[in-house]
Parts: C-alpha cells; structure tokens; sequence
C-alpha cells in the first residue's frame, strides 16, 4: 500500500494491479485473496459524536463475473473447485503418459515423459511451510500447495482447536508478490484471534525459497519460509 501526504497525515490507497494476460481463475483468485471485510471500530457521527455501528458482512462473495453466474463463490469455494480441477487433469495426464507409454516404447520419448511427470509433482506435491504468529500462544502447522509456478494455496492448521484456515500466494515476474489467509471465527481461541483471524503481507522469492512476511488486523507479525524442490 502507498500512502498519499494531506494535511498531515496518511491516507493508504490501493496499488495498481496489471491485469494483461491474467486468466479468469487468475482474475477471481486475486479478487477473493485481495477481499477481505475487516473489523472497524471507535468511528463517530461529526455532530453527535456518536458510535457509528457497521455491519458485519463475514466472507467476500462474488456473485456474477460480467454475465456469468457464480453462486456466491468465496476464497474456501473457489479453492477446492481448483484443488478438484488440477485433481482431474493430473489423473488425466498420468493416463494420458501412460497411454504414451504403452504405444510408444522407444527410449528416446523418456525425457517428455519426465518432464509431465514433473509438472504433476510440482502440483500435487504439499510443501511443509515453517510459520511464526507474533503473540499466537499454540503451535501451527502451515503447508504449501502450488497450482503453478507462481500461484498457490497456502493451508494452515492450529491442533488445539483442531480448525483449519485457508490462504494464496501469488508471484509477479519479477519474483515478489502477495499473501493472505484468513481463519473463521472460533470461540476456543484465545484472547483477541477469537475473530476475526487472519492476515496478509508480502512474498518474495530468493534461491527457491518463498519468503512471506506481513501482519494480521492487531498489527502483529506474520513470517513464513517455504522451500522449493
């Protein structure tokens, strides 16, 4: 976020996004990774100097993509679409590889086969992230899974309260980009991550590792490191 100098104080404003040759599943992931209703609290009326009480919206949905019809679609929604869609393809393509095998037994179609099989890993394969929550008292279990090289879908998992919260990762082409996740509310929780759980921040990638650092609604600190096969 860049911030705008006016009268002594700061006002952040949104980056601006490219979105030239950005796919749909491309476009609705950022929309949702980038939308979330946050908490606001202690804003009053100018001439009543009243508490103005807002609404609490829960999840983002998107409802319709241009004429498109999408059914409430939210960030845990469209991920397990994707999840069961790369699913799919990747049984189809190891059919599709072993079709090939099967007609084709000279040596030389080896490093094709490779290659698709490579790919498959890259998708399926979870990464085990190492994850530190300023303040947060219970361990956390946090893992990876790329849908491509430079978008995934970032799980984590708190044992005590046995509750799982869900998050992407996006990459630019210059090798940095952004991150967010957001849990559901939870009672068993301590203190303030009862609600409102969740955080966002930056990614950069460095020697096949993915560095992401930022903070959650109370301005505490979020890292995580993943590394890459």
């Amino acid at each position: 976020m860049s911030s705008i100098p006016l009268l002594k104080k700061r006002i952040s404003k949104p980056e601006d996004i490219s979105d030239e040759n950005t796919s749909e599943d491309e476009f609705l992931e950022n929309v949702l990774d980038h939308c979330k209703y946050s908490p606001v609290k202690n804003i009053k009326k100018t001439d009543t100097k009243k508490k103005i009480i807002f609404k609490e919206f829960g999840e983002c949905k998107i409802k319709y993509l241009n004429t498109k019809k999408m059914n409430d679609l939210t960030l845990k929604k469209f991920a397990e679409i994707d999840n069961n869609n790369q699913d799919s393809k990747n049984e189809d393509t190891k059919k599709e590889v072993s079709n090939k095998d099967k007609n084709n037994k000279p040596k030389e179609k080896k490093p094709e086969t490779t290659k698709v099989e490579s790919e498959i890993k890259l998708i399926k394969k979870e990464i085990s992230v190492a994850l530190s929550w300023q303040n947060f008292p219970k361990p956390i279990i946090a893992n990876l899974k790329m849908n491509s090289e430079n978008s995934g879908i970032l799980n984590i998992y708190i044992h005590e309260t046995q509750e799982k919260c869900l998050g992407t990762i996006a990459l630019n082409s210059d090798n940095n980009g952004n991150w967010s996740l957001s849990c559901p509310n939870n009672d068993d929780r301590p203190g303030v991550f009862k609600k409102g759980m969740g955080g966002s921040g930056t990614l950069t990638k460095e020697n096949n590792f993915i560095i992401g650092k930022g903070l959650d609604i109370y301005k505490n600190e979020i890292n995580f490191i993943a590394k890459l096969d």
